[in-house]
């Protein structure tokens, strides 16, 4: 398809397209070809037509490339080379026709990419700038009309993209300093961070400026911190002799939707860095507990790089082994090459039999998965004040709803099987019948093998197909909780009074329960009853509910005596916590991606490590 532009002051406007077409994925293209001053420009649009791509094209084309259409087409045809049938042909051409005129909308996000272009563009071409040049830059964007950058937010998206670069930084603070007199909290962290991630750049006399604003700032009165502000001025003092500051910052501006995770990050490598892991772990507690994103892992790696001696490492192994953390596979490969790097570890890469127990590489059998039933009673004493209850039973339920379950639970239970109803269904995928055609398979399933069913669900599950909702309310013993509570701790609750046979059927890894817990030897209780009595439903497929084998050992780290340096008569007096360990640390292969599927399968890669000798 070719056609011509003859407003040439409009084809920046059109590369912009070019470019949102060319990264945009269609079921199938054509090659189009726009010619400006004879040069050309080769494009490919994609020919579904309900595509959001396509209604974007034919409603806003026209404006957007020359603000009136007798500048572009003789004619209605230039679309037709490329459109399946006559109707599609006319529906294309009143639509390009029909929208000619200004749309603010597509033209605003036009426009703001040119400004954010612009100032890119700047950015990557300096490396520090002057008063007149950053006069220049902001007329230049404020200049593009209907955009969305304007004078009242133009410093901040300016500062935003120049804090990759610390001079540069400076240079706008300083310019703002000049302008306006003041500069703000929020403008002050943007350099903070800028200070942060180009901490190898920062003096002595930067580190100063950093104290001496941050006390500043902090202690002013009657000022409240955004979260993006405290943010930014805990990574600053970070890099400081004074982060534990931060802490006290971070503690006093509690952000609740974000649990306090990214802005604790440069605190806990400054607490790694200056070996106080007793400040640093209990926020990687909480990144084990709440982190949806790889800020864990990351965290997990900046630990490791900075391990250089045994009594470091098994502090490390030994946190993971706590929390039954599974490295991914580029955390293992940095692990191995520390262990190198120190003469550590030998390490080599294993596998366990799922019967047996036993590394393929030195035979060395891993622990048995069992649970005392001392520690089964503790854990069934102390979960529910300190999971549900605890002064937090309004963020997860209400203390009417609580004790309306306990009622419950007293005249039904015992069960063989406790359901999170709607955390099963979710593996129907998306769709009014799908999801609850998944849990009544499910449901089932456990009904042939002669299980008693205590069903946890939503109030709005009622509103299900009739013959589902039968199901359950015939077939099982259910409990429905209100849209907004948390249904977890109850169904996890209900499994425990049911006694130690009790199993619970759930995707979810439970780690911000976990996480509650606070108390070691509850944690360790809680993971090993977990993995002992969780039923995890890989999938449901054409009625075929198919379950993940239980393993007869935990998937975490373990730690033992190497079968080739095991203690005999001639080596009396051997002290076994400095001769003869060895470790056995699970990691996830990153090939593979993480999904639930098979997140509980049994991890198939593992690290051996044998101490190369005693340090």
């Amino acid at each position: 398809m070719t056609f011509k532009l003859v407003n040439t002051e409009r084809m920046i406007h059109f590369k912009k397209i070019c470019e949102l077409l060319n990264s945009t994925k269609t079921m199938s293209s054509h090659t189009c070809r726009l010619y400006i001053n004879d040069n050309p420009l080769t494009f490919k649009m994609g020919v579904k037509l309900k595509s959001p791509l396509h209604k974007f094209v034919a409603k806003h084309s026209l404006n957007i490339l020359v603000g009136a259409k007798n500048q572009l087409f003789n004619n209605n045809k230039i679309y037709s080379s490329f459109l399946s049938c006559t109707n599609q042909k006319r529906w294309y051409a009143q639509k390009l026709q029909s929208t000619a005129n200004h749309v603010p909308g597509v033209s605003s996000k036009l426009y703001s990419n040119i400004q954010t272009d612009t100032i890119k563009t700047f950015v990557e071409n300096k490396s520090t700038s002057n008063y007149d040049e950053w006069m220049e830059l902001k007329k230049e964007i404020l200049s593009v009309k209907g955009g969305q950058l304007r004078d009242e937010n133009i410093d901040g998206i300016i500062l935003a993209h120049c804090v990759s670069k610390l001079e540069l930084t400076k240079s706008f603070i300083k310019f703002l300093n000049q302008k306006q007199k003041k500069i703000t909290a929020q403008q002050m962290s943007q350099l903070f961070r800028s200070f942060y991630l180009n901490r190898s750049e920062c003096t002595a006399e930067d580190k100063m400026f950093i104290k001496k604003m941050f006390s500043h700032i902090v202690n002013q009165k009657n000022v409240t911190l955004a979260p993006s502000t405290v943010e930014g001025l805990v990574s600053g003092i970070s890099i400081t002799d004074d982060w534990k500051q931060g802490l006290t910052l971070l503690s006093n501006n509690r952000d609740s939707r974000t649990k306090q995770l990214s802005p604790a990050f440069p605190l806990i490598e400054a607490a790694i860095l200056n070996d106080d892991m007793e400040c640093a772990l209990p926020y990687l507690d909480k990144c084990l507990a709440f982190d949806t994103t790889n800020l864990s892992e990351n965290i997990i790696g900046f630990w490791i790089r900075h391990i250089s001696s045994k009594v470091k490492m098994h502090e490390f192994l030994a946190y993971l082994q706590d929390n039954e953390f599974v490295m991914s596979k580029p955390s293992a490969d940095l692990l191995v090459e520390q262990c190198r790097k120190h003469s550590l570890y030998e390490c080599t890469h294993a596998s366990i039999h799922s019967q047996s127990r036993q590394c393929d590489v030195c035979s060395f059998p891993l622990d048995r998965l069992s649970l005392d039933p001392s520690e089964f009673d503790s854990l069934k004493r102390n979960f529910l004040d300190r999971a549900l209850v605890g002064g937090d039973v309004f963020q997860k339920s209400t203390p009417q709803e609580l004790d309306k379950f306990l009622s419950f639970l007293r005249t039904t239970s015992p069960y063989d099987i406790v359901m999170d109803g709607l955390n099963i269904s979710h593996l129907g995928g998306v769709g009014y019948r799908r999801q609850p055609d998944t849990l009544s398979r499910v449901i089932n399933h456990f009904l042939s093998r002669g299980d008693r069913i205590l069903l946890l669900g939503r109030v709005h599950m009622l509103r299900w197909p009739k013959p589902v909702v039968s199901l359950i309310q015939t077939k099982t013993q259910y409990f429905f909780v209100d849209n907004l509570s948390q249904d977890d701790p109850y169904m996890l609750y209900a499994t425990m009074q049911g006694g130690m046979r009790t199993r619970f059927v759930s995707r979810d890894l439970m780690r911000s329960h976990l996480f509650l817990l606070k108390d070691a030897e509850l944690r360790q209780s809680f993971l090993k009853w977990q993995q002992l009595n969780q039923v995890v439903i890989l999938s449901v497929n054409k009625g075929q509910v198919v379950i993940r084998p239980q393993l007869g050992y935990q998937q975490r780290v373990h730690c033992g005596v190497n079968p080739d340096t095991r203690p005999t008569s001639s080596t009396n007096g051997v002290n076994l916590d400095r001769a003869g360990k060895s470790w056995h640390v699970p990691y996830r292969d990153d090939s593979i991606e993480l999904t639930f599927h098979n997140v509980y399968t049994p991890k198939s890669t593992w690290l051996c490590m044998k101490e190369t000798s005693v340090r």
